[in-house]
């Protein structure tokens, strides 16, 4: 009997190494990206705080001057936007370009020169040659939607002397109102109620809870393969719940022209760069007459644009081809750059 419980209690133990192991190989090699999740946490306890000015609109917003050393690293300006330093005041014969958007403009994934804003500043200084100097001020945050980007903007952008804003429009940036989002909602429940035993068991309860604590790469492997990992399908579906966001279109187009009148009143011109081809979006700016163009990636299911497996959000190459359609709308498609470079 001894015998079978030091056999069994060797068993047990060789298994805990066999798992500790695991783990920390899965952290090393780091299999579909699952590294983005402990990435996003970190950087929301470290360089994100509450804005609560408009209680109606509380959202993240960055802490000047925070970084966080992930992969790869997120470091905010003294100003709190992703990028350079800058000056509030704009230096003399300085087109001033403002982004507006969530984590797709903001550069989630990649290094800050690798994103839309210095992959579209770089362009754009080309094209002015020495006739100008360019600046491209990003006040991109994860995670905001419409009514989130106008206070931003308000609060931060109009000092900033803007010569031109540009509207990054991603789908769910009309996703306002919980009923409308119940569906959504119904669609991640369906998949929780598809966990297998195994994941019930280390995604759970307590005992979720001790293999987060001792095995925190596995649990997050489970958590894609069991929760994230979306089919084809899967996207078309909830696009489609989407487009039938009335109320959250119809609050988008409203703001949308909250800042058209903004921008007649402080003389900067105003565009919509939609990154999802979203034909109410693409209406509504043309009722506003705010000009519009539809710079989408041919293929969101590429994975060759993507970060990785677990992020969607584009990598390099995504934001090259982003950067590439960007420039095209604001230079040649839309016209909304002051004074053209050669």
């Amino acid at each position: 009997m001894k015998r079978w419980i030091v056999r069994g209690a060797l068993a047990l133990v060789a298994t805990l190494v066999a798992m500790k192991l695991a783990d920390v190989a899965v952290g090393i090699v780091d299999p579909f990206g699952i590294s983005h999740f402990e990435n996003n946490r970190r950087f929301a306890e470290t360089c994100l705080r509450i804005n609560q000015d408009v209680p109606t609109f509380t959202y993240p917003e960055p802490i000047p001057g925070s970084r966080v050393d992930t992969t790869p690293p997120y470091a905010i300006n003294a100003l709190g936007f992703r990028g350079p330093e800058i000056t509030t005041t704009k230096p003399a014969n300085t087109v001033r370009v403002v982004l507006l958007g969530d984590s797709v403009a903001f550069g989630w994934g990649v290094e800050e020169r690798d994103g839309l804003r210095a992959q579209l500043e770089r362009r754009l200084a080309d094209w002015y040659g020495t006739s100008r100097a360019i600046e491209v001020v990003n006040l991109a945050v994860p995670g905001l939607h419409a009514g989130h980007e106008y206070e931003r903007f308000r609060h931060h952008g109009l000092a900033l002397e803007p010569d031109v804003v540009v509207v990054l429009f991603n789908v769910n940036d009309v996703e306002m109102f919980p009923d409308e989002s119940a569906p959504l909602t119904r669609l991640a429940e369906e998949r929780f109620e598809r966990q297998s035993a195994l994941a019930r068991f280390a995604l759970n309860g307590a005992s979720g809870v001790c293999v987060k604590a001792c095995l925190p790469h596995l649990h997050d492997l489970i958590v894609y393969l069991e929760l994230f990992r979306h089919q084809p399908a899967e996207v078309d579906d909830a696009l489609k719940l989407y487009r039938d966001m009335k109320r959250g279109i119809a609050t988008t187009a409203q703001i949308y022209g909250e800042l058209a009148k903004l921008a007649r009143e402080k003389s900067f011109a105003l565009a919509i760069l939609d990154l999802s081809g979203f034909e109410p979006i693409r209406d509504a700016a043309a009722g506003l007459a705010i000009p519009y163009a539809n710079i989408a990636l041919d293929d969101v299911h590429d994975a060759s644009l993507r970060n990785s497996a677990t992020d969607p959000h584009p990598n390099a190459r995504g934001h090259a081809k982003l950067a590439d359609a960007a420039f095209a709308a604001l230079t040649r498609t839309l016209d909304v750059m002051p004074e053209h470079g050669r």
